[in-house]
């Protein structure tokens, strides 16, 4: 499987079942439901969620998966998976704010923003650029996010992401909360295909088209969870800041801690004890430069709640 087939394959189901914006798809359900949302590839070269989704969509299609409700599958950024590129030239999952891009970033931004007003919970699927230790969840502290994420119950780790820091970078969980949709964003190992990751993929979207309307905390609940939440984010200003390598996510680190250095030999230090998260090694020239646009932060630091 390769991403070109994967994205003839959707094209080719959403000629059956047109979503409401280019490439989507929209399939109603034979009983009652909420209305969800499934997105994947808002990176383009996170691609390893794809062939679980055509999974899905034909599952769901022959009857095999019985759909509660109604649900829209939409690829974030199709254009960026074509050119095997993470965006053409704007961080997708940065532009869902009023300062977004006039290109093609912002332009797709606007169209996903537009699926929000139409459904109530909204999975976004993604994986990280370096490994990971554990699949995890993403969510603000929102008690029908929370909920979500507990019902799904596919990873025991859930992190925080404050509101400010969503607000601050414009992400599609914001726009979501903005909404008062109920958003959970999984992350799935390191980008690429494996089995592990659609098998991942296809326990998640399992769980969607069989999710109803008693979803409540009552029902669902927290304590399986090793919850934290992200306290630090380390801003990348500098075209040769550069981490130690080696770091995954999940890399437990102790206050004071050296992990990188700067263009003016400045060490950057761990502010406190707690867990790296999305650590960052970009591409770089032969002077040790950043190529392309550098990313908002090198690291982000999580601690247990």
């Amino acid at each position: 499987m390769t991403p070109e087939k994967c994205l003839i394959q959707f094209s080719q189901w959403a000629e059956r079942y047109p979503g409401p914006i280019s490439d989507s798809i929209e399939i109603k359900g034979e009983t009652p439901g909420p209305r969800k949302l499934i997105t994947a590839c808002v990176h383009g070269d996170e691609v390893g969620s794809m062939p679980g989704l055509l999974e899905t969509i034909k599952r769901v299609s022959e009857r095999k998966w019985s759909l509660k409700g109604t649900v829209i599958f939409a690829l974030g950024n199709p254009k960026a998976i074509l050119a095997k590129k993470r965006f053409l030239q704007g961080d997708l999952n940065r532009q869902f704010s009023s300062q977004r891009g006039e290109h093609e970033e912002g332009v797709r931004a606007t169209q996903l923003q537009s699926l929000l007003k139409k459904v109530e919970y909204h999975l976004d699927l993604h994986q990280t650029i370096e490994p990971s230790r554990h699949p995890f969840y993403l969510s603000e502290n929102e008690e029908r996010s929370l909920s979500l994420a507990a019902y799904l119950s596919g990873s025991p780790y859930l992190i925080e992401v404050p509101a400010e820091l969503n607000k601050k970078y414009g992400t599609f969980m914001g726009a979501a909360m903005n909404e008062d949709v109920a958003h959970i964003c999984l992350e799935m190992y390191q980008k690429g295909f494996s089995d592990q990751v659609t098998d991942l993929t296809l326990l998640h979207l399992k769980k969607m088209v069989d999710l109803d309307e008693s979803l409540s905390l009552k029902n669902n609940s927290m304590e399986s969870f090793e919850r934290l939440k992200i306290v630090y984010q380390e801003k990348f200003d500098d075209l040769k800041m550069t981490l130690n390598p080696g770091y995954l996510n999940f890399t437990e680190v102790r206050e004071g801690e050296v992990i990188g250095v700067n263009s003016k030999s400045e060490l950057i230090k761990v502010p406190r004890d707690g867990f790296l998260l999305f650590p960052k090694y970009p591409q770089r020239n032969q002077e040790g430069e950043v190529l392309g646009e550098l990313p908002k932060s090198i690291y982000e630091l999580a601690v247990k709640i």
